[in-house]
């Protein structure tokens, strides 16, 4: 019983990591990205430890991992990234610690954790968004880049003097910043209209709220979706200079989600989502 109960206690905590002794490789939140499994499922899949712990996989110092001996592209790119993300990485001497993931108190207390799991309306996080899903490996990326504050906005491009201007393309005047762009640009007011009728859109946490989808790889689905055809819409006008409306976007939704119904797991029904698409491009 107490070990069925562990997939939940790694679920509800993060790590602060010092020597690695007690913190799974793979299965715990150790990382800015969420759990390893999760995040990397391509490496994954190849990994010959799966119960690995942070301690064996760096006992030479560096990053080294025991894999099949042939891995697929997808593999090798996500062994590259994470190579180069930990690189420099050094344990400690101490025993590693547990925190809540979210909530008032962050201490691992019986108290505090009942609290955390019975609080209705319990937020999702952004890492459960960016890798419970059935996205594409390009847009996973790109919201894990969104949710940390690096989209190449022009805001941020003139922030890092790479542009004259932060205005957005669309409106004269007005910053280009991410709540801009995907939220308050009034050139998308109706194609948010279309997908979340009659609930105001201005964050992925009131998106969550707004998308008619049951919870979990569905909704997350359809979130990363708005977002990246929101996206690809914008660099339409910045590269090409082409203004599409919210019918355009809509249908661009509609093609991407006909490819991406296909990564989704075999027993996943992606109905409810697919119907919901096509629901965005009706007049």
């Amino acid at each position: 019983m107490i070990q069925g109960l562990l997939p939940l206690y790694r679920g509800v905590t993060t790590v602060v990591l010092s020597s690695g002794v007690t913190t799974s490789f793979w299965y715990d939140n150790w990382t800015y990205v969420g759990p390893l499994h999760r995040a990397l499922p391509a490496l994954f899949s190849h990994c010959l430890t799966p119960d690995a712990i942070v301690a064996a996989a760096f006992s030479t110092g560096r990053l080294v991992l025991p894999l099949q001996d042939r891995l697929f592209p997808a593999a090798q790119g996500e062994l590259a990234g994470l190579t180069t993300r930990l690189h420099g990485l050094r344990l400690g001497n101490h025993a590693d610690g547990r925190q809540l993931a979210w909530g008032d108190c962050l201490d691992v207390r019986s108290g505090a954790l009942y609290t955390m799991l019975m609080r209705s309306g319990r937020a999702i996080s952004d890492s459960e968004i960016n890798w419970t899903n059935f996205a594409p490996i390009k847009v996973r990326v790109f919201f894990w880049i969104f949710r940390h504050g690096n989209t190449c906005t022009r805001a941020f491009m003139h922030g890092h003097g790479a542009l004259n201007t932060a205005d957005c393309p669309f409106c004269t005047g007005q910053t280009e910043d991410v709540t801009h762009l995907f939220f308050a640009c009034p050139r998308i007011a109706h194609f948010w209209h279309r997908a979340c009728p009659g609930a105001p859109v201005s964050s992925v946490a009131s998106l969550l709220q707004a998308i008619p989808l049951p919870a979990g790889e569905l909704l997350h689905s359809a979130v990363l979706l708005l977002l990246w055809v929101i996206w690809k819409s914008r660099n339409r006008m910045i590269f090409d200079a082409v203004n599409q409306d919210e019918a355009s976007i809509a249908r661009t939704a509609r093609e991407h989600l006909a490819l991406w119904v296909h990564r989704a797991r075999r027993r996943t029904d992606t109905t409810a989502i697919e119907t919901w698409c096509s629901s965005l491009c009706v007049n």
